[in-house]
């Protein structure tokens, strides 16, 4: 049985609304898809720059349940 992830379109956090965007990018002629979450596109772009600049791999996410 697969297991999913379920994401809210819009959270809100300390009384800021947070919407959910998506984020393409491609690899090796393949194209993968994740989210963030932001407050504006601005916010949206600025988030994504500075994963490009320091974004790491933690290993993958093990589900106990």
């Amino acid at each position: 049985m697969a297991n999913k992830v379920e994401l809210e379109i819009k959270v809100v956090v300390d009384g800021r609304t947070w919407a959910l965007y998506p984020v393409q990018f491609r690899s090796d002629g393949t194209t993968y898809s994740t989210y963030i979450y932001a407050i504006s596109d601005e916010h949206a772009q600025a988030l994504l720059t500075d994963m490009k600049d320091t974004a790491t791999v933690e290993g993958p996410i093990v589900y106990v349940g």
